[in-house]
């Protein structure tokens, strides 16, 4: 690799690496406390192509579930204003039924139906110890105060393209939730760094993305864009 190149991919790692600390250092407090997920509304606005992996969530929408033959289940995830079909096989988790909250991991097929391959069911109306807003969207930060369970947290990570903000005030002063402003900064690269490779495991599910360093534009701009459901984007040599 040319020494151009080796300046280059530095640049974009310690890029990706600042960006992914902070929340890095919260998801090392929280550990099994964090779960990433998409709603059906994002499904839909971030045209995730199908074959690509990751996890979506919302309410079993009433009247859909469907079972076929063993262990067949088909059924529907909506957030209120979109709805995405989902067909599972397998053995579903003990509080599992419509009306409640789920969380399915998979992928979807050509016909745009989630096919998973897991089925979480959501907390019990209980909610998340701590929800994290990475995407800093329109609707995103009021999810996160919705999926909180009282007196949780919420840690504000990405950043919002516009000065004025809109979230629930409402749930946040009823639950009696705690806001966490987070300022990425590269003071924390080298302990983000440690804890990366020590537990990959807890940050795969961020890592939706790869593209060589011949791919540096496209992968700056997906990024950027947040298309094809990208959550963090990895620069290889």
């Amino acid at each position: 690799m040319t020494p151009k190149k080796r300046r280059r991919l530095a640049f974009a790692v310690a890029l990706v690496v600042a960006g992914a600390g902070a929340a890095a250092l919260i998801v090392f407090a929280l550990k099994d406390n964090v779960l990433y997920f998409y709603s059906p509304s994002d499904v839909e606005a971030k045209h995730i192509a199908p074959g690509v992996a990751f996890r979506m969530g919302g309410l079993v929408e009433t009247h859909s579930v469907h079972h076929g033959k063993g262990a067949e289940i088909s059924f529907t995830v909506t957030d209120g204003r979109a709805r995405v079909p989902v067909e599972f096989s397998g053995v579903l988790p003990a509080l599992f039924r419509e009306g409640q909250g789920v969380v399915a991991l998979g992928r979807l097929n050509d016909s745009h139906v989630f096919a998973a391959s897991e089925i979480l069911a959501a907390t019990g109306q209980r909610g998340v110890d701590c929800g994290i807003d990475c995407a800093a969207g329109e609707h995103t930060t009021s999810q996160a105060i919705q999926i909180t369970r009282n007196a949780g947290r919420v840690a504000l990570t990405g950043i919002h393209s516009t000065p004025l903000v809109s979230m629930d005030g409402s749930a946040m002063r009823r639950k009696e939730l705690t806001i966490f402003n987070v300022r990425r900064s590269n003071h924390e690269t080298e302990e983000a760094l440690e804890l990366l490779q020590a537990h990959p495991e807890w940050f795969r599910p961020l890592l939706t993305h790869s593209r060589s360093l011949d791919e540096i534009r496209e992968a700056f701009a997906i990024a950027s864009e947040y298309r094809d459901g990208v959550g963090k984007m990895t620069v290889r040599p």
